[in-house]
């Protein structure tokens, strides 16, 4: 009885913090989600060590901008998710292909889980990493402590915030980061607008990078060769130099 009792009052903490907002998952734009469990939809113009520039879809501005240190999360509609520690330093995270039918947990270590067969237990939330089918009835259940969750996302839309990101210590990446990690932190993001007869070789020597560089970013098809013109139109995420 006792136990029920303490489940029925976290689980009313829980809906006590719960976001108002209902989230698009099928939104074509990007998502900026904020800190404070709210959301933006945008179109990413620019990300420097300082803020995020973008159009932002919700309101209408054509050129807005915020700090890093108030983001979360970037979801891109068309490539992986990119994280914010509360200093402002960007943790790049897994492209998840999850299904409507998922659930999204995001935590506060900075990572999506797409999950399944959701079960609120006193301390933790137990789930699913797969949804049941008949060549896998029974998935692995996986739990994680309250307080490594930020917030869940329903299918329908529907969030709650779990735990509050400022109660939660600065988090810090491991001694094993790649010699890559430590140099994309020097870098910044910039979109650029691929203009009529345009090569690959030429938008990399204006940004002074490398045409297997533009490939990877962009995760280009791998035959693209140095002297391929490409789509008009199109829109390349290319890294610089942060002189900032």
């Amino acid at each position: 009885m006792k136990k029920i009792i303490i489940l029925f009052l976290l689980l009313a903490a829980i809906s006590s913090t719960a976001s108002a907002q209902l989230w698009n998952r099928g939104s074509k734009n990007d998502i900026i989600m904020l800190r404070d469990g709210s959301s933006v939809e945008a179109k990413i113009q620019q990300i420097s060590g300082k803020s995020v520039k973008f159009k932002n879809e919700t309101s209408g501005v054509k050129l807005d901008e915020l700090p890093v240190t108030d983001i979360y999360m970037i979801k891109y509609a068309k490539r992986g998710n990119v994280f914010f520690t509360k200093e402002g330093n960007r943790k790049t995270g897994e492209v998840n292909e999850a299904d409507s039918r998922a659930t999204l947990i995001y935590t506060t270590d900075y990572r999506e889980i797409p999950a399944y067969d959701l079960e609120f237990d006193v301390d933790k939330i137990i789930y699913r990493s797969q949804k049941a089918d008949k060549k896998n009835p029974q998935p692995a259940r996986h739990v994680l402590g309250l307080f490594q969750v930020f917030m869940i996302i329903y299918p329908d839309g529907t969030s709650e915030i779990v735990t509050e990101l400022d109660k939660v210590p600065s988090y810090t990446e491991p001694e094993q980061q790649t010699a890559a990690a430590r140099q994309e932190e020097l870098l910044k993001v910039v979109f650029h607008a691929v203009r009529q007869g345009e090569t690959l070789q030429a938008i990399a020597d204006r940004y002074d990078v490398t045409p297997e560089q533009i490939v990877e970013w962009n995760e280009l098809p791998a035959t693209t060769k140095a002297a391929s013109r490409l789509k008009p139109g199109q829109q390349l995420m290319i890294y610089v130099k942060n002189i900032e």
